[in-house]
């Protein structure tokens, strides 16, 4: 669960701890290297070296490409790795409801509900996450 010092947004804490690593591993796999490096996965995904080919290993793979990434992701156990599991979890729908957003992002569900109430949403897509962040304060 994420906890936070001070009266924030949980949309500062994502502009700060999630989305750069979201746009880190977005530039990465369309970047034109076909074959991703080890160390670059690890960076990318804030895991070691050795859990990456921990992973490889289970996974039977000798190498990771941009179509294996999101098995090794499956596998991590960084926040990261465990957000993306969560967002699988849920389907990743085109829609969330409260309950889902505050699973995948490990938020309180009464706070996202009453973001959701005073935002007066039932459901909303990806492009309304932001404002709903932004109504959400962490401690």
């Amino acid at each position: 669960m994420y906890y936070f010092n001070g009266n924030r947004s949980f949309l500062d804490e994502y502009n700060e701890k999630i989305a750069p690593k979201l746009i880190n591993i977005d530039i990465m796999l369309k970047s034109d290297d076909y074959t991703l490096s080890v160390s670059k996965i690890s960076k990318a995904l804030d895991i070691s070296n050795d859990e990456v080919f921990s992973i490889m290993g289970k996974l039977h793979l000798s190498n990771i490409d941009k179509r294996n990434f999101f098995s090794i992701m499956r596998n991590g156990s960084s926040n990261i790795c465990k957000l993306f599991i969560r967002e699988l979890n849920c389907n990743s729908p085109v829609f969330y409801k409260p309950e889902q957003i505050a699973y995948i992002y490990e938020l309180d569900e009464t706070c996202v509900c009453n973001a959701f109430s005073f935002l007066n949403l039932d459901e909303a897509d990806e492009k309304l996450l932001p404002e709903i962040f932004s109504k959400i304060i962490v401690e």
